[in-house]
């Protein structure tokens, strides 16, 4: 979980969640997703109420949910974000008085369905939201209609906001937001080395960057540049 820390702010929960302020829509890739980054970025400038976006694991939802998030808190927007997957365990009470934001962002919230009461707590936290006329923002692996949701009021509720789906990206595309990574923290990620990481590593878009940071300290602190002999070595691949 996270929040801007400005005095008056409600009561701070103890969820943590990194935030990743580097995740902004400029550095957002993948072709087929432009136009939806586009929506979304042209939806949070209109306050649109519910935001319900959508897509497989590496498809670039919590890029864009950071991005979300920095967008708000730079306009002096009090923000709740919250990874539920990174949650130890869900409860009724989650959600209490996270009204008092001003928007409420929440990743995965898959992990919500198929239990009546986490259905129950996320039902009252959007009609409270909404009252309130407060933004919630949420992701999910897929639309509202191929998913298990016991509530059908909250089925319901989640249909009726913006929907956006992202595509998975191709592994060109993986391999050139790699690069592009890479040169924003400052070093050179070439080819032969860029393909070796997309070989041996999963491609899941996170677990690619998490290689990239392992290695930008690995070379920082050995001073050298990255070869693939180099990468070998500080992966034990």
């Amino acid at each position: 979980m996270k929040r801007n820390s400005d005095i008056g702010q409600p009561q701070q929960l103890t969820l943590p969640v990194k935030l990743r302020q580097d995740f902004t829509f400029d550095n957002f890739l993948g072709a087929a997703n432009t136009k939806n980054s586009h929506i979304l970025s042209h939806a949070l400038s209109n306050e649109e109420a519910f935001i319900y976006l959508c897509g497989e694991q590496g498809s670039g939802k919590t890029h864009l949910l950071n991005a979300c998030c920095n967008i708000l808190e730079a306009k002096h927007k009090r923000v709740m974000f919250i990874s539920l997957k990174e949650l130890d365990g869900l409860s009724s009470n989650l959600f209490d008085e996270l009204e008092m934001f001003d928007a409420v962002i929440l990743d995965d919230i898959d992990t919500l369905f198929e239990n009546s009461e986490t259905e129950v707590a996320l039902f009252d936290l959007y009609n409270r939201l909404k009252l309130a006329e407060k933004m919630l923002i949420v992701s999910a692996a897929g639309p509202v209609a191929n998913q298990c949701i016991i509530l059908a009021d909250l089925r319901s509720r989640l249909g009726a906001g913006l929907l956006l789906q992202l595509l998975r990206l191709t592994d060109d595309e993986k391999m050139h937001a790699l690069q592009s990574r890479a040169q924003e923290k400052g070093f050179f990620l070439g080819d032969d080395v860029a393909a070796y990481v997309m070989k041996r590593s999963g491609r899941n878009l996170g677990e690619l960057f998490n290689v990239l940071d392992t290695l930008d300290d690995a070379s920082l602190s050995a001073k050298r540049r990255l070869t693939v002999p180099f990468v070998k070595t500080v992966l034990g691949w």
